[in-house]
C-alpha cells in the first residue's frame, strides 16, 4: 500500500513537473520580444533565409523563393539600414550587417529586426538585440582580458513549420581581442562608359 502510493505521489510529481515545463510559465517583460539572438553593439551580423524542405510540402506548387534583398528596422517599422540585390540570390545566402545605419552611424544599443525580402512568398523576420559593451566602445584594457564578459544570452526562437524563416547567426568571439579594424567605403554616383 505504500509502496503503491510513493510510486502515486512520484507519478503526479514527474507530470506535474513536464506540464509545468510546457506552459511557458517565464513572465515576459513588456518591450521585451519573446525571442531573439543578442549581438554586442558595433559586431557584425549575419543572417541568411532557410527555406525548409517542409515548405515545398507544405506549399506544393509554390516555387522556389529567392532573396531579393534585405533591410534592418526598429521594431516600430522604421527602416534603418537596407540593401537590395539585382540579381536574385538563392535561399540559404550569407547576408551580413555591419551594425550601423545607412549613414554610417553606429546603432544604439536595442532591439531591432532583420527583415529578408523574397520574389514570391514575401518578407520574413527576425528580432535582434545589440547590447553595449560593459568596458565601452574599444577593447578592454584589463589585467584579465575578460572584463566584457561573454557574448550577450540570447533566447532563441523556434523555427515555424512550414515557412521559410531567418536565421541569425551570432559567430562574435569573446571580447578579449585588443585590436580591431573597421572600413566602410562608401560609393557614390555611378559611372558609365
Amino acid at each position: 500500500m505504500r509502496r503503491s502510493l510513493l510510486w502515486a505521489l512520484i507519478g503526479v510529481a514527474l507530470f506535474a513537473g513536464a506540464a509545468w515545463g510546457q506552459c511557458g510559465c517565464e513572465p515576459t517583460i513588456e518591450g521585451v520580444p519573446d525571442c531573439y539572438t543578442s549581438f554586442w553593439s558595433g559586431d557584425q551580423v549575419l543572417f541568411k533565409l532557410v527555406v525548409p524542405v517542409d515548405f515545398f510540402f507544405a506549399c506544393s506548387g509554390c516555387p522556389t523563393p529567392f532573396v531579393v534583398g534585405w533591410r534592418v528596422e526598429t521594431l516600430d517599422g522604421f527602416a534603418l539600414s537596407s540593401a537590395s540585390f539585382a540579381e536574385p540570390k538563392p535561399h540559404g545566402f550569407e547576408l551580413a550587417w555591419n551594425g550601423h545605419d545607412q549613414w554610417g552611424n553606429r546603432i544604439p544599443a536595442g532591439f531591432y529586426r532583420v527583415v529578408v525580402l523574397t520574389d514570391t512568398v514575401g518578407e520574413f523576420g527576425a528580432v535582434i538585440e545589440l547590447v553595449e559593451r560593459p568596458c565601452g566602445v574599444g577593447p578592454c584594457w584589463c589585467p584579465c582580458l575578460t572584463c566584457c564578459g561573454d557574448v550577450p544570452s540570447s533566447v532563441p526562437c523556434c523555427p515555424p513549420f512550414g515557412m521559410p524563416y531567418v536565421e541569425i547567426t551570432n559567430t562574435a568571439s569573446e571580447s578579449s581581442s585588443f585590436f580591431r579594424i573597421e572600413l566602410t567605403i562608401v560609393q557614390t554616383g555611378s559611372s558609365t562608359p
